[in-house]
């Protein structure tokens, strides 16, 4: 494949420059060129734009449309940078939304009594009474400040100290 002839007034591939569909006219960045600019399509370089970068290379292997290498050509490195921070930030924040407040069961754990059952609520509800500060084999093994205790999942008992 020959070198782009380099006409008068600008630089482009010429008639013997010219090379097949496998490669790509690649416009230098200085010019205002339009979207899809190619010598091959009758396009010409303007006089008036200016030289392009030192030992620009205008033609290269077609690239496939789309990904991330093109886009980080056209915007920089920097704004990609920027949105993929922000992507993990947000992503992480809304994994971890659910742990706001105290666990539903477990060490930690508020509860209060409806009727003859216990239910789990926010340890800063006023309705919270007790919190689960152990969990032990049995309700023997529970430390002497427990008051009650529950039943616990897979096995043993959470025991309950009042709050307060």
């Amino acid at each position: 494949m020959s070198a782009p002839v380099q006409p008068p007034g600008g630089v482009t591939g010429g008639p013997q420059g010219v090379p097949g569909p496998e490669q790509e006219f690649k416009v230098p960045p200085n010019w205002p060129a339009p979207a899809g600019f190619d010598p091959r399509k009758g396009h010409l370089v303007d006089p008036t734009w200016p030289a392009p970068p030192p030992d620009w290379q205008f033609w290269g292997k077609r690239e496939a449309p789309g990904g991330l290498g093109n886009l980080a050509r056209r915007v920089g490195f920097a704004p990609l940078f920027a949105v993929l921070v922000v992507i993990i930030i947000v992503a992480n924040i809304s994994a971890h939304s659910h742990d706001v407040g105290s666990p539903k069961e477990g060490v930690g754990s508020c509860w209060y009594h409806k009727g003859d059952k216990a239910m789990p609520v926010d340890c800063g509800s006023s309705k919270a009474k007790y919190k689960v500060i152990a969990h032990a084999a049995t309700d023997d093994d529970c430390p002497p400040s427990t008051e009650a205790y529950l039943d616990s999942k897979p096995g043993g008992v959470d025991c309950l100290a009042p709050l307060g």
